[in-house]
């Protein structure tokens, strides 16, 4: 009976020894879809970190997140008609990453003065992507200041879609009528866009105390999307966290 109380109490002693080596870390921010210099889109990220440290700098690092990824808008602008001095018959297609332009006026400025327009259209498109993500990094800690440490991740991340949206928007205008509008809502992986996500995943987290300031990236390493606009498209993270 000694011995079996003597190895409950060695099993209890390791567990704790283990359970103090482990850190839990709620937190909660916004993604940042990066796609160009001037073309971006907030989301919301939530979930947590599981720190398993094998001494006092290094660790291994992983948890659960709802990672939430929205497209920057995405304008696309057509026009028909002819020359009019040739009288032949053109099309053009124009998609700029910059939103907030009259499309179409640019475009039949382009080809002034001898480009007569006939119609033309104007689609926009709004997309958010709901994943499921674990991370998987090795964690380095530097202390500075007795209350103050950095941690620095690198490693990866697996991730599953498993829900999003996508709004298109799309305008049918021909000189002389009236314009139609019209919306298409669909599920975003309708489109083609693979549900599972991986890629590499860096990490640096401000710790005082127990709050901490969060900084990330995360790197797909394949085409996300086959619109080689949104691509492999970045993906930034800022956050907050708390540490048990």
């Amino acid at each position: 009976m000694k011995k079996y109380f003597l190895g409950l109490t060695l099993v209890f002693s390791f567990l704790g020894t283990q359970a103090q080596k482990i850190e839990l870390t709620p937190q909660i921010g916004v993604t940042i879809n990066k796609v160009s210099d001037y073309t971006t889109a907030l989301g919301l990220k939530v979930g947590a970190d599981v720190t398993y440290r094998f001494n006092k700098y290094l660790g291994f690092q992983s948890g659960l997140f709802y990672t939430q990824i929205k497209s920057p808008e995405l304008n696309e602008s057509s026009i028909s008609g002819y020359r009019s001095e040739t009288n032949t018959p053109e099309f053009h297609l124009c998609l700029l990453e910059k939103p907030g332009f009259d499309y179409s006026y640019t475009m039949i400025n382009r080809f002034a003065p001898d480009f007569v327009v006939e119609r033309g259209s104007l689609a926009s498109q709004e997309s958010r992507k709901d994943f499921l993500q674990i991370p998987i990094r090795l964690q380095y800690a530097l202390q500075i200041y007795d209350i103050l440490n950095i941690d620095f991740g690198a490693g990866g991340y697996l991730g599953y879609g498993i829900t999003g949206k996508t709004d298109t928007y799309v305008t049918y205008w021909e000189i002389g009528k009236e314009p139609v509008s019209s919306k298409i809502t669909k599920e975003s992986f309708a489109y083609g866009i693979p549900r599972f996500d991986y890629g590499a995943s860096f990490l640096l987290r401000i710790n005082s105390n127990k709050l901490s300031v969060i900084a990330g990236a995360d790197i797909p390493l394949y085409q996300r999307s086959k619109n080689t606009y949104e691509g492999k498209s970045k993906v930034y993270y800022l956050g907050f966290g708390y540490s048990f």
